[in-house]
């Protein structure tokens, strides 16, 4: 489903539904062109049953504007377990699982090296912006991804940053630039930092 918050019909728009297996062997791969009425939800694309997937699989869904600009990027790992809430024992606040979902296999997915740099910080009136830009070279999915702003000097995390996007997996070959934006108020950019781990 694809929802439209605008209060204008949207019209050329496309979905790209990729499945991939813990291997990032590619299971699924579809491309769909739509139009979507203003304030509405549709129905784009009914998921085929998909053969061979492993305990832990990933769906990543990109819809792109008439221009073919990325508008929207939702990533997912999914389990063939399914989390089976125990309603018996629910509370007015909590629901406890007599099963839960199976995620060993992201224990064994294949390392990816990942292409990392931070640029340049830039002053933007009262705050910092640094971009970080992320490159996977390699044929296997880099998996959550996370970059952390900190001091130089002490290591610590600098707080709070605002990060446009962040625990980010990136398909292979894929790259993206991220931005953080920070507070200029006493904080000298010379020192600060970008480190990535996942």
């Amino acid at each position: 489903y694809v929802n439209n918050d605008f209060l204008r019909e949207l019209k050329g728009l496309k979905l790209r539904v990729k499945v991939l297996d813990i291997q990032s062997k590619v299971l699924y791969d579809s491309e769909i062109s739509f139009d979507i009425q203003a304030n509405s939800a549709k129905k784009v694309l009914e998921m085929p049953k998909i053969k061979e997937l492993t305990s832990t699989y990933f769906v990543d869904l990109r819809l792109f504007d008439a221009t073919g600009k990325q508008i929207e990027n939702n990533f997912y790992w999914l389990s063939t377990v399914a989390d089976v809430p125990d309603f018996e024992k629910t509370t007015w606040y909590w629901t406890p699982n007599s099963q839960f979902a199976d995620f060993k296999a992201l224990n064994t997915m294949p390392k990816a090296e990942v292409d990392f740099r931070a640029l340049k910080s830039e002053r933007q009136g009262s705050n910092y912006l640094i971009k970080a830009d992320l490159m996977n070279p390699s044929q296997a999915l880099a998996f959550f991804i996370e970059l952390q702003l900190v001091d130089q000097r002490t290591g610590e995390p600098v707080l709070p940053v605002f990060w446009d996007d962040n625990y980010v997996s990136l398909l292979p070959g894929e790259s993206r630039v991220l931005t953080a934006k920070i507070a200029a108020d006493g904080l000298d950019s010379q020192f600060l930092k970008v480190e990535m781990q996942g």
